[in-house]
């Protein structure tokens, strides 16, 4: 479960005399998470254990749990164990045991129709129709599709993502500077006559630079102040 702190936890287990299972297909599953997340989880459970039981394993991962084991045992003797059969490392009243191998006894045989019974009342409970489950498995991809068709569009069109009037860096348009320029070309209360010449802008007045400096915006906002 990535963002477990399964290191943590380990150190915390006597303190608290709890207990923790965890599963995984390989050792080297967990040298693969140490090495991409700059992790210690393989040394930490293996430092953790008061047992270890170890059936047929690949050879890859019994040639780290030979170490483990110590005594006579090898690489060949972890990777020819046959069914239920498997070697053993305990502790028992604070000291190591002898390594030593155990065959268990197989699984008792299964009653058909115990199992019968179990799979109609499992089937009665929590079945549903296969019409319905395919109908919503169904509805399920279409659904997908459709998002993954939106998020290609959205990534072939790079503009989509844009404010308006604006470009990806948050500055404004052509459009707005342009609107803004019509505003220093005409002031509020200076309508152009027709037929008659335009006056250029007044230089600012010494209260517009008063202001200016006061309180510290640029020339782009008196001007957007006068608009």
């Amino acid at each position: 479960m990535p963002g477990a702190d399964y290191e943590g936890i380990l150190a915390e287990l006597a303190k608290y005399g709890a207990n923790l299972i965890l599963a995984t297909q390989s050792l080297t599953r967990l040298d693969a998470l140490d090495r991409e997340q700059n992790r210690a989880l393989r040394a930490m459970v293996f430092a953790n254990l008061d047992g270890l039981f170890a059936f047929h394993t690949s050879a890859e991962d019994a040639e780290y749990l030979v170490r483990e084991l110590g005594g006579e045992v090898d690489e060949q003797d972890l990777v020819a164990l046959g069914e239920h059969q498997c070697y053993v490392k305990l502790s028992l009243g604070g000291e190591r045991t002898p390594r030593f191998s155990v065959r268990l006894d197989p699984p008792p045989q299964s009653d058909p129709d115990l199992c019968t019974r179990l799979s109609a009342a499992s089937a009665h409970r929590y079945g549903r129709d296969r019409a319905a489950v395919e109908r919503d498995l169904k509805t399920a991809l279409a659904r997908l599709e459709r998002q993954e068709s939106v998020r290609d569009e959205k990534a072939s069109d790079p503009g989509s993502g844009k404010i308006p009037g604006k470009d990806a860096g948050g500055n404004p348009t052509t459009g707005q500077a342009k609107g803004r320029s019509e505003h220093r070309e005409k002031p509020p209360g200076t309508k152009a006559q027709q037929g008659q010449l335009e006056l250029p802008d007044p230089p600012p007045s010494a209260d517009d630079t008063l202001q200016v400096s006061e309180g510290g915006k640029s020339e782009s906002w008196r001007d957007e102040e006068l608009a």
